[in-house]
């Protein structure tokens, strides 16, 4: 099956009042990941096609459309880095928000931290993080997120309407990521 297909398929048998509600944007999302590829990346001449299929997916429902489009800009950012993204297995989301009382830090090759603003935390594999260096430059990192020394807090904010997204904030307890490029110079 096609991806125009599939997300046909998913409109017409999604129903946004039923009670597993999760359990079908969960489902939704593991199809659709199948059919990443199939999606165009940014910048290669056909960014309308791209957000058409987002527009598509959002009109199934917002939750889905905003994490499926965070693993699709995951793989658009591994492909800028010539980075493989067969490294990606299963769902990624991409988190890039700063701040917070205790900024990701990596230090001897261990990340600590907080990092805030983290939508679908709970159900993601694997993550891009953005931390500042030393010298305050932003870096990129790969996160496994199903590894011990990382911590998911769901409590500080809930979406009205895009509750399912679970936005939360990751706690990172000194363990190894994986650095995606080499530090950026300005």
């Amino acid at each position: 099956m096609y991806l125009k297909q599939l997300i046909d398929q998913l409109k017409a048998d999604f129903d946004p009042t039923a009670n597993e509600l999760e359990q079908q944007i969960d489902h939704a999302l593991y199809q659709l990941i199948q059919h990443s590829a199939e999606v165009p990346y940014p910048g290669e001449g056909q960014t309308l096609k791209r957000w058409k299929i987002l527009s598509q997916v959002a009109a199934i429902d917002l939750s889905l459309a905003k994490i499926f489009e965070s693993n699709l800009d995951v793989l658009a950012i591994l492909h800028e880095l010539h980075a493989d993204p067969e490294q990606i297995v299963g769902l990624a989301a991409i988190w890039a928000a700063e701040g917070g009382p205790e900024p990701l830090e990596l230090e001897h090759g261990l990340l600590s931290g907080i990092k805030p603003w983290c939508s679908a935390a709970e159900q993601v594999q694997q993550a891009l993080v953005t931390y500042r260096d030393e010298e305050e430059r932003s870096q990129l990192l790969l996160v496994d997120m199903t590894q011990d020394g990382i911590e998911i807090d769901t409590s500080a904010w809930h979406a009205v309407g895009m509750q399912y997204t679970q936005t939360a904030a990751v706690t990172s307890i000194k363990f190894k990521p994986n650095r995606l490029a080499n530090p950026i110079t300005t």
